[in-house]
């Protein structure tokens, strides 16, 4: 099955001016890289430290793919059916090929020192944990990862699409390995 080019995704900012009144400051469309082995994918806004409301709507600094403690990121990405292409680069917006093969080395099972909560959009994926557990899901059904090791698949015969807030952790360590 050949799929569809990689969908971009709008992102819209808002912010307010020096007299305090508010405006859409930005408006773009944002295409999705591919990364295997997650598929494609896109960091629509991220930051690492506290943030003051309201403000200009400048984007925040976030660096990296994986938030820092207290730090969050809004990633879309999409699961394909059949396994992707190498890497390609896109505007630093493409998770870096290091941090997934790094997130990858156990055939797709992966942990993060994040809380994710993740909403499938379209298709179907399920999510299977090390333990054996796996839960199928459908489009509006949201997943709360607790920093637990998981792995994703496409069970469906089309591209699925997820939306995922990160939210960067500290490790557990009585629980970290």
């Amino acid at each position: 099955m050949t799929e569809a080019p990689a969908p971009s995704v709008r992102r819209i900012v808002t912010g307010v001016d020096a007299n305090g009144r508010s405006h859409i400051v930005g408006d773009e469309r944002l295409e999705l890289a591919q990364t295997p082995p997650m598929g494609s994918v896109v960091t629509l806004w991220g930051m690492d430290e506290v943030i003051s409301l309201p403000n200009d709507g400048a984007r925040p600094a976030a660096e990296g793919w994986m938030p820092r403690p207290h730090g969050a990121r809004l990633i879309v990405w999409t699961k394909e059916v059949t396994p992707s292409t190498p890497p390609v680069g896109a505007q630093g917006e493409a998770v870096a090929a290091a941090e997934v093969t790094e997130l990858y080395k156990k055939g797709g099972m992966h942990r993060t020192e994040t809380i994710d909560w993740v909403m499938l959009v379209s298709g179907r994926v399920s999510c299977e944990m090390d333990s054996g557990d796996i839960v199928e899901m459908s489009p509006g059904d949201v997943l709360i990862q607790n920093g637990t090791e998981h792995r994703w698949k496409n069970i469906g015969d089309t591209r699925a699409m997820l939306i995922a807030a990160v939210h960067g952790a500290y490790p557990n360590p009585e629980t970290s390995s």
